[in-house]
């Protein structure tokens, strides 16, 4: 298994990081095989919205693949409730009929994050900080995200 970009950066929050990846079997045999694609949960913490072929992933998805060939499989990661960096999100590829050929591949998809406004507050007007008050002054950090 490789994907085409194992990175996607700089991706609007409102929109999806498009991963593509290669599933191949180099069966010596010359045998068309059956395939996994699993996705491990564990490796996404902060709830990305994992999508395989348009579906949300809600375990392994079976790929036939004849000797020789590759079939592909599109990956979308969304903006979950918490964050916009999605690092190192794992996906394996397990041959049913032998779990020993399995090959792993990380994916990292990191959105660009929306700034919320922030106001400062002093209880005074046209403040200073200057040496005589030992370099300090007591501000609020307001209307934020």
């Amino acid at each position: 298994m490789e994907a085409v970009d194992l990175v996607q950066t700089n991706v609007n929050p409102d929109e999806q990081a498009v991963f593509r990846l290669l599933l191949g079997n180099t069966s010596q045999s010359e045998e068309t095989r059956i395939y996994q694609l699993k996705f491990n949960q564990a490796s996404n913490p902060d709830g990305a919205i994992i999508r395989v072929g348009g579906s949300e992933v809600q375990g392994p998805i079976n790929y036939t693949i004849p000797a020789r060939n590759q079939a592909e499989a599109t990956v979308t990661v969304e903006r979950g409730p918490v964050s916009y960096s999605y690092p190192n999100l794992e996906f394996s590829l397990v041959s049913i009929c032998d779990t020993s050929i399995s090959n792993a591949i990380l994916l990292s998809a990191y959105l660009e994050s929306d700034c919320s406004p922030i106001n400062l507050q002093s209880d005074e007007t046209e403040w200073v900080v200057s040496g005589a008050d030992a370099g300090i002054h007591m501000i609020r950090l307001t209307d934020y995200e």
